[in-house]
């Protein structure tokens, strides 16, 4: 792994102003669906789209900054993770440059432990909340999907990891929403 990561700042006009004294206590893990991260930074930079992240990581590992972790960007949408409706305002999201349908590549996913650790130790985030998108929206989303490997974070500290029921596996990879993880948590 390395010693520290290379961020690079690409602004999204995407966000508007955490709530006064909410910080995040939440990380949600996204896919693009797209197939190119050019593609994904033009979405998620363009003020017609009205969506963002907080980060982007391409298949090389290259890690793109588009909204202050200070900021609420708007990437989760209508979900709920352990009694919190307003996932936005409690959450950091990374978005992952993955069509849905393929493998992530190791560089890509060695970026995102070392981003998540930090993002982590930053907000004193608990393993529990390090969630996928499917996990806080379960009917409408899949991402990060069945190619995620949620074992290896585990692995790493950077979740609990649940094993997968049959539909899971099937419909949204190792895990599908509610808040079924190990060890309860907030949030």
């Amino acid at each position: 792994m390395r010693d520290k990561l290379k961020i690079i700042s690409k602004p999204s006009p995407n966000f508007d102003p955490r709530p006064t004294k909410i910080k995040p206590t939440i990380i949600v893990i996204h896919y693009t669906a797209m197939l190119n991260t050019i593609d994904a930074l033009d979405r998620l930079c363009d003020p017609v789209s009205k969506v963002s992240s907080h980060y982007l990581i391409d298949k090389k590992g290259q890690i793109f900054s588009l909204v202050g972790d200070e900021n609420r960007a708007w990437h989760a949408g209508i979900g709920v993770w352990q009694g919190c409706t307003d996932v936005n305002s409690s959450s950091i999201g990374i978005e992952l440059s993955n069509s849905g349908d393929e493998p992530y590549s190791f560089h890509l996913m060695e970026s995102l432990v070392e981003l998540v650790q930090n993002i982590m130790k930053k907000w004193d985030i608990n393993p529990n909340n390090v969630i996928g998108h499917s996990d806080l929206a379960p009917d409408r989303k899949k991402d990060p999907g069945r190619y995620f490997d949620w074992a290896w974070l585990e692995y790493l500290g950077c979740l609990l990891y649940t094993s997968p029921s049959p539909r899971d596996r099937q419909n949204r990879g190792w895990r599908g929403g509610g808040g079924k993880k190990k060890g309860g948590g907030g949030g």
